[in-house]
């Protein structure tokens, strides 16, 4: 493919170390669009910020979505099942999501909007940990409450 122009703006040196294999696709890729190897990276990365940003619109909606992953997550961890391959596990994963939103409904909008701020911040590990605070639990309380690796069936504490 013939080369493409140069995109407009001033440039940015960042240092970059990666695998083998990811430098192959990278040189592969850059081959086939036709850009050098620094206008390759560069157009992916600036795809994945643009593709987060068409699929969850805005930053609440990220929180939300990525809180009810890790929940899922948890329950699945919790099961050692996949909720795509296992119906209890899956009953588990709908209820552990139906609490999350149903928690997420009667926060406050100033406080969910303070802990999605805490969450940006690195204040929490995870969305996980922000569900957990938002029902105003830790961690440590669901592995008690559930029992460390066994399946459960309860939605979380009031």
């Amino acid at each position: 493919m013939p080369k493409q122009s140069k995109p407009e703006g001033k440039r940015y040196a960042i240092g970059l170390r990666t695998t083998k294999n990811l430098k192959d696709d990278l040189d592969a890729a850059a081959e086939e669009s036709g850009r050098s190897l620094a206008q390759e990276v560069e157009h992916r990365l600036e795809m994945s910020f643009l593709r987060e940003r068409e699929i969850y619109g805005n930053p609440e909606t990220e929180a939300l979505l990525k809180t009810l992953a890790m929940t899922i997550r948890f329950v699945e961890s919790a099961t050692r099942k996949r909720w795509i391959d296992d119906g209890d596990t899956a009953a588990q994963a709908v209820a552990a999501v139906q609490g999350v939103i149903q928690a997420l409904g009667i926060v406050p909008r100033p406080l969910l909007q303070e802990k999605l701020a805490q969450l940006n911040e690195g204040r929490f590990a995870n969305h996980l940990n922000l569900a957990l605070s938002l029902w105003g639990l830790k961690p440590e309380e669901i592995a008690e409450a559930y029992g460390a690796g066994k399946p459960h069936t309860k939605g979380p504490r009031k």
